[in-house]
């Protein structure tokens, strides 16, 4: 207990230490960050009173239906930190320098696991608790529910929520790692990979929300009582149903049913994180010395890939160097890879999904407008998400050996160029693709004008990650995930989501005029839609512009 207490508390002064100097500029910094998370937090407060609001007193869906909704914004918030847990732990439990430092230590191996345990929960966490706790606010206050209810809902129920999606995570790595050296990491991470494809489409099959929705809404208007015959048997074991049953029964004032499944919530909670320590106290570090085997690649697949870097780019061998260099490091790194691969799928999963939707199928219930812009919305979140994984660590993941390159004979704006290229790339034509697959049957008239616009969007993504990647720069740090996790990547993301905001702010009216018109036969005008793509593309084009010249001008001040 000693040395768990001893190391607890040197990684809360490590982490609470300032590594900058105090000054006027880095209190303006810290500053800004604060306020921008106070200005996102009200934010999600007020956006998810707003949106209750809207799907309750205007669209009149009832509370099952809501709470149905909540149960698959909750699967895939268990998935993410799942997953997320998944490739965080990988590079902290058995990757980082840390580790190594702590193992010529005299410390118990099960212990270290303990304590990255709690640090990677918490961690790769901590972002997506910020959002959940504003929109639980809004949703407690939305029903004037006491703050004694919103303590349940966080302490009781999320908590256990993250706890349980996290541990089996740590557990899944365990199992990973434990069978690499039978079976070989490339196919363990295909595996998982496609075993994370079939759990998503097994559960959007077994409960599709349209079909969902269309059952609920022919009892119009009696759409508030409990229609549980709808939910599919296997989904009253999961704990993202045992949240939103929760939520559920605490509105309608069931404190026996609330009991019951907030009891379903701790239980799962406390079995999974123990277990999963059990299994770190018997596996970890015998797993750590296996993984040691698979920390190189072959030569032969460098030279696979270096001859293909080069076919490509036959006429520039700086930039032929700087890519070459960048996907080497990528892909010798197999937490980048699974992190990617993972993102490959959510793009995939979702462009399969609502390639299917079309605005006929809402027609009747005038709700294709809000269809067309909860499916742009949603590819805006994709393209952030995809920038700030892929570009933010860009800078920082040169290390302290950027000087090497500042003194050398390079030209700052071409080895920053060269470094964005392959990453622009892949983001536009990721972009390109979202956009044909998710309007060719929603809206194929609206194609050529959203992908104008989203590429727009795309390129500010790209250029705010980089830019704030420079300003939040971390030159010590190896680990893209972490970097990709750490507070000025979250700040970033919270930026994202801001925007996106204002995006929808400026498209909403227009969109959901058009859709009115298309469904009642009227003359479709474009004009009104075309101003406002107008006006997004520009503002982004310009703000873009802004970060990429900004952090130019600033990264030469690092060396």
């Amino acid at each position: 207990m000693k040395q768990l207490l001893h190391i607890l508390k040197y990684k809360i002064l490590a982490n609470s230490r300032l590594d900058v100097k105090v000054t006027f500029g880095n209190l303006i910094k810290e500053f800004g960050s604060i306020l921008v998370y106070l200005l996102f937090a009200y934010g999600a407060f007020v956006f998810s009173k707003t949106i209750l609001s809207i799907l309750l007193e205007q669209l009149n869906i009832g509370l099952f239906l809501l709470h149905q909704f909540l149960s698959i914004i909750f699967f895939i918030f268990f998935i993410s930190v799942n997953v997320g847990n998944i490739i965080v732990s990988w590079s902290t439990l058995y990757k980082s320098q840390e580790i190594h430092f702590y193992f010529t230590k005299p410390i118990l191996p099960y212990k270290i696991f303990f304590i990255k345990l709690l640090d990677n929960i918490f961690y790769s966490s901590s972002t997506l608790l910020l959002i959940l706790i504003s929109v639980i606010l809004g949703y407690v206050s939305y029903f004037n529910l006491s703050i004694g209810s919103f303590v349940i809902i966080i302490l009781l129920n999320i908590i256990p929520f993250i706890l349980t999606s996290a541990s089996i995570g740590i557990i899944i790595l365990l199992i990973i790692v434990k069978l690499a050296a039978k079976i070989g990491p490339q196919k363990l991470i295909i595996s998982l990979f496609l075993g994370y494809i079939s759990i998503i489409i097994f559960y959007f099959d077994a409960l599709s929300p349209l079909t969902l929705v269309y059952n609920v809404l022919e009892n119009y208007p009696n759409v508030d009582q409990y229609f549980g015959s709808l939910i599919p048997n296997v989904m009253r074991y999961l704990p993202h149903q045992w949240l939103s049953e929760s939520l559920y029964w605490l509105v309608n004032n069931d404190l026996n049913k609330l009991l019951l499944n907030t009891s379903k919530q701790i239980a799962s909670a406390i079995f999974f994180f123990f277990f999963a320590m059990l299994l770190g106290r018997l596996w970890y570090y015998k797993t750590w010395l296996m993984d040691i085997r698979f920390t190189t690649k072959t030569r032969s697949e460098k030279s696979i890939l270096a001859n293909l870097i080069e076919s490509l780019f036959t006429n520039s061998k700086i930039l032929f160097s700087i890519i070459l260099k960048d996907l080497i490091i990528f892909f010798r790194d197999s937490t980048q890879v699974l992190h990617s691969l993972m993102l490959l799928l959510l793009v995939v999963i979702f462009m399969i999904s609502s390639s299917g939707i079309s605005y006929r199928d809402f027609e009747q219930k005038n709700m294709a407008g809000v269809v067309f812009i909860s499916i742009f919305t949603f590819n805006i979140l994709l393209i952030s998400t995809l920038s700030l994984r892929f570009i933010f660590p860009l800078i920082s993941l040169e290390g302290l050996a950027f000087w090497k390159i500042r003194t050398s004979p390079i030209n700052i704006s071409s080895l920053i160029n060269a470094k964005l290229f392959p990453y622009f790339l892949l983001i536009m034509i990721t972009t390109v693709m979202l956009t044909i697959s998710t309007h060719y049957r929603l809206a194929p008239h609206l194609i050529p004008q959203s992908i104008a616009v989203l590429s727009s969007i795309a390129y500010f993504h790209v250029m705010m990650n980089y830019g704030m990647g420079v300003l939040f720069v971390n030159y010590k740090e190896k680990n893209a995930i972490r970097i990709a996790s750490s507070r000025g990547a979250s700040l970033t993301f919270l930026f994202s989501l801001i925007y996106m905001v204002i995006v929808v702010a400026i498209i909403y009216t227009p969109i959901q005029e058009h859709f009115t018109l298309a469904i009642k036969g009227g003359y479709l005008s474009y004009h009104k839609i075309n101003i406002s793509f107008y006006i997004v593309s520009i503002f982004s084009l310009l703000t873009g512009s802004v970060f990429y010249l900004s952090a130019n001008k600033s990264i030469t001040k690092d060396f």
